[in-house]
């Protein structure tokens, strides 16, 4: 049974949804691209009934080495 609020509307399931590569490389493989990211978090919300109220994305950058990270 959904929740309701206290005017016995329904109250709807939200989430934020949020997509990140290290470096443009990343950004354009299929396998980790950010629109493949954002494509199976819509997925994952609407078998979940989650409404999405925002989208974000970032193109970051690798910092460093392996061993030591200084950005």
């Amino acid at each position: 049974m959904p929740r309701t609020n206290t005017n016995s509307q329904p109250v709807s399931r939200r989430a934020a949804i949020y997509a990140r590569v290290s470096a443009k490389s990343q950004a354009e493989d299929d396998k980790t691209s950010i629109g493949e990211q954002l494509s199976d978090m819509e997925a994952y919300c609407e078998q979940r009934g989650l409404e999405i109220t925002a989208r974000y994305q970032e193109v970051g950058r690798i910092c460093g080495t392996l061993n030591h990270h200084v950005c």
